[in-house]
C-alpha cells in the first residue's frame, strides 16, 4: 500500500506517494524558493516522478524550481520525469527550457476535446 503525505505551502500543495510527487496549485516567487526545496531533497531520496499537472499558475520564478531540479537529479545521477501543466509548459517553453539536462519534460495529458461535456461531448 503506498505511503501517502501532504504538505501545504504558499498558494500550493505538495503530496508524496513513493517515488513520486505531486505539486498543486501557485509556484510563485512567494513559495518558488520552498517548493525547489522540498523537491530538491525528494530528487535526492527516491522521487523520479513529479507531477506538475496540478499547477495553475507558474512565474517566472517556477524556472528557477526547474533549474534547481535539474541540478539535483545531476548530482544525484537520475532522470527525473516531470509531468507539466498547459501553465507550465508554456513558461518552459517560452524559456527554452523545455530540455534541461537530468529531466524528461512531458505535457500533462489533455482530455480529448470530443469528450468534454459542453464541449461537443457524443450523445
Amino acid at each position: 500500500m503506498p505511503v501517502r503525505r501532504s504538505e501545504r505551502l504558499d498558494g500550493c500543495e505538495l503530496v508524496w506517494t513513493d517515488d513520486r510527487i505531486a505539486v498543486v496549485g501557485v509556484v510563485d516567487q512567494v513559495n518558488a524558493g520552498a517548493v525547489a526545496g522540498r523537491l530538491c531533497a525528494a530528487v535526492a531520496g527516491v522521487v523520479t516522478v513529479i507531477d506538475l499537472g496540478g499547477v495553475t499558475f507558474f512565474s517566472a520564478a517556477g524556472m528557477h524550481v526547474l533549474e534547481a531540479v535539474a541540478a539535483a537529479a545531476a548530482a544525484a545521477d537520475a532522470i527525473v520525469q516531470v509531468s507539466c501543466s498547459v501553465a507550465v509548459w508554456e513558461i518552459a517553453e517560452v524559456c527554452g527550457a523545455t530540455d534541461l539536462p537530468g529531466l524528461v519534460l512531458d505535457r500533462y495529458p489533455r482530455a480529448d476535446p470530443d469528450e468534454v461535456e459542453g464541449r461537443g461531448a457524443k450523445p
